[in-house]
């Protein structure tokens, strides 16, 4: 981006630590992954928040 800001920065929470930003942390970690990797990664948070929700 224009800024050196990352779109998922723009619309974090304002006022939240970045250090602390758990949506923040998991973007990065999946953004770096083959897409391949994104598709399983999020394939088992579907099925561990069905799990939950049991």
């Amino acid at each position: 981006s224009a800024m050196n800001v990352s779109l998922a920065q723009l619309f974090e929470k304002i006022g939240e630590s970045s250090t602390d930003s758990y949506p923040m942390k998991c973007y990065e970690l999946v953004a770096a992954k083959s897409k391949s990797e994104q598709e399983h990664l999020y394939k088992m948070l579907v099925e561990m928040d069905k799990y939950k929700n049991q």
